[in-house]
């Protein structure tokens, strides 16, 4: 799994130390001990506990002195509040959302694109009661979800090499991990504007996803919608691409984008 200390930047390393171990501990989802957070980050003892109690003084972790456990505090969640509330553009997103639920009764995800992940921001619960939902933060690999297949279709030719350099995940026998195979799904994508998982990241989960185009023109986040492969058909998936489609391209329109042919 890659972390803050995977990356080759000219910063502190103690800094980055200290943000690699709250990445753990968001990311370990529990209470955890200083042996835990080594395991896990690959830091020597001295150096995971400095970062814990770097992060406890600073308020953004919290120690149970009974269990000498380690967990994040919610100043973290206030953070991110402000990261989201901080865009202009939540509120299009927002009710855009709204209106995709309402009309589909389908729970709707909103991700933007991080590095070679996508990261779901916001979402809008529907009225189904079997469904698939992500939670805010969730992060993705691009190349084996409806919206990471969205997002990547429209990315510069210098990106996608890249994306491509490395090695691909498969997730499950359907996951398209060959690099001329997942250049011509994109192909397909950029033809049509959608871009459907068909059981590629779960085998009992089929998604549909539509991008989000910005002011100039660029894409870096997308609506999606995910849901078990009983209730969603070929028919279901087509139906669900029309609304997605309809409600990207409002939210396009409202934060700025002008399409070529208008």
């Amino acid at each position: 799994m890659r972390t803050l200390l995977d990356r080759n930047q000219n910063t502190s390393s103690t800094a980055l130390r200290v943000l690699t171990v709250m990445e753990w501990l968001g990311k370990l989802q529990r209470p955890v001990t200083v042996a835990e957070v080594c395991t896990a980050s690959g830091l020597d003892r001295p150096t995971a506990n400095r970062a814990l109690l770097t992060l406890v003084e600073s308020g953004f972790a919290a120690r149970d002195m009974a269990t000498k456990k380690f967990r994040l505090s919610y100043k973290v969640v206030s953070v991110a509040r402000s990261v989201l509330a901080g865009s202009q553009d939540v509120e299009a997103v927002r009710s855009a959302l709204r209106k995709v639920s309402e009309v589909t009764g389908e729970t709707c995800h909103y991700s933007v694109l991080e590095g070679f992940e996508s990261i779901t921001t916001l979402r809008e619960k529907g009225s189904q009661i079997v469904a698939v939902e992500f939670l805010i933060g969730d992060r993705e690999e691009l190349h084996c979800t409806s919206i990471g297949k969205a997002i990547l279709a429209h990315q510069s030719a210098a990106f996608l090499d890249q994306f491509l350099s490395r090695p691909l995940s498969r997730r499950t026998p359907r996951t398209i991990s060959e690099p001329d195979a997942l250049r011509s799904e994109l192909a397909r994508i950029r033809q049509t504007g959608l871009a459907i998982d068909d059981r590629e990241m779960l085998f009992d989960m089929r998604c549909v996803a539509a991008p989000v185009f910005d002011a100039g023109g660029e894409v870096t986040s997308g609506i999606s919608i995910s849901g078990p492969t009983s209730r969603f058909t070929d028919e279901h998936l087509a139906y669900l691409g029309s609304v997605l489609a309809r409600y990207a391209r409002e939210i396009s329109t409202a934060i700025g984008y002008v399409a070529p042919d208008e």
